[in-house]
């Protein structure tokens, strides 16, 4: 969803992380105890050659941590900050590292299209500017510990 509302030029990440929630799916439809929970997920495919859910998964959670990052920056800038130009530090601090130069690219033009703070906060959250800010906060605080734990589990099998 954050990313269908940042718009149209981000249109290709949403689907792209659809099909990632997708093949996750999948796989819990077709085997749901080895797919039950990130840790399952992993003593699932560790010693696989084939990892559909570990990739996906860890797509996710790149993507994860760029919104809680962005969000987090979000959060703290001032109203004339330009939002173009703190999802580009975000996006160079965490998924470039991980993307192809074309990919880098696109992401760089796509970010250069994103809204104003102020119309992107009460777009994402749909409340009064103020109540908007702090649902930013909350959210980036409430999705710290899902990163982490999820952070962990990746770097203790050596997966990340």
């Amino acid at each position: 969803r954050f990313f269908r509302l940042c718009g149209t030029l981000f249109y290709f990440v949403a689907k792209d992380l659809e099909g990632k929630i997708n093949v996750i799916t999948d796989l819990m439809q077709k085997n749901n105890q080895s797919y039950c929970t990130v840790r399952a997920l992993m003593l699932q495919e560790a010693s696989s050659s084939q990892r559909p859910g570990a990739c996906a998964l860890l797509r996710l959670h790149r993507a994860l941590e760029l919104i809680l990052q962005f969000m987090a920056r979000l959060s703290k800038s001032s109203d004339d900050e330009r939002t173009s130009d703190i999802a580009a530090e975000v996006y160079k601090n965490t998924m470039a590292k991980h993307d192809t130069w074309l990919v880098q690219k696109l992401a760089g033009f796509a970010m250069y299209t994103l809204p104003s703070r102020k119309t992107l906060i009460e777009t994402m959250c749909k409340q009064d500017y103020e109540q908007s800010s702090l649902l930013v906060q909350r959210a980036t605080e409430a999705g710290k510990p899902v990163f982490d734990a999820i952070e962990l589990e990746f770097t203790s099998r050596g997966m990340n």
